[in-house]
């Protein structure tokens, strides 16, 4: 998929609850992480405060994944993590984001 059509899929998960092209229910992360990996500090959080501009939201997102940064969502749909610190794998890049 590409960076413009993530974007989009992302912010409408987000805003909305319901997925972009399909316009379908989803899960709905509260939070977007965004990394460059395990070992990095280098981290940008995008969050829904409810009152969200999408549109806003999808153009930063595409910046971000045109400039290399990997994401994670919270809460994890995999294993229910809240924390970054607790999520086992980067659903992007597949890092393991702790040690075992």
């Amino acid at each position: 998929m590409s960076d413009f059509n993530t974007a989009n899929e992302l912010a409408a998960e987000l805003v909305w609850g319901r997925t972009y092209q399909g316009d379908e229910s989803c899960f709905k992360p509260t939070t977007i992480v965004f990394h460059r990996g395990l070992d990095s500090e280098d981290k940008v959080v995008v969050e829904d405060d409810g009152e969200t501009d999408w549109a806003a939201v999808a153009s930063r997102i595409q910046a971000l994944l045109g400039q290399g940064y990997d994401y994670t969502t919270l809460p994890c749909e995999i294993c229910g993590a809240t924390e970054l610190g607790d999520v086992f794998h980067c659903e992007e890049c597949g890092d393991r984001m702790r040690p075992s």
